[in-house]
């Protein structure tokens, strides 16, 4: 999976859940997020599709789970602070 696949998916996500595109929200670390499932996969047998299918959806909705908490942030709601990256 490459970073643009990944992003594509997070998108979907983000717009079903949000309301927007993670385009919106540029100040999020993204390749981060990214960056930690390619290190996650290293591990995964290359002929292990299901343990592969399994990160990447467990991955997309970590970031998704993240961007929500700092857009609640973001958006004051709670009096909680955002952090700024």
């Amino acid at each position: 999976m490459n970073f643009e696949q990944f992003k594509k998916q997070v998108d979907k996500q983000c717009w079903e859940d949000l309301g927007c595109s993670v385009d919106d929200l540029p100040d999020y670390p993204l390749r981060d997020d990214y960056e930690t499932l390619v290190e996650d996969l290293a591990y995964v047998a290359p002929e292990d599709v299901e343990r592969q299918q399994q990160l990447i959806k467990s991955h997309v909705n970590y970031t998704i789970q993240d961007l929500t908490s700092e857009v609640l942030a973001d958006s004051n709601l709670g009096g909680v602070q955002g952090v700024d990256y």
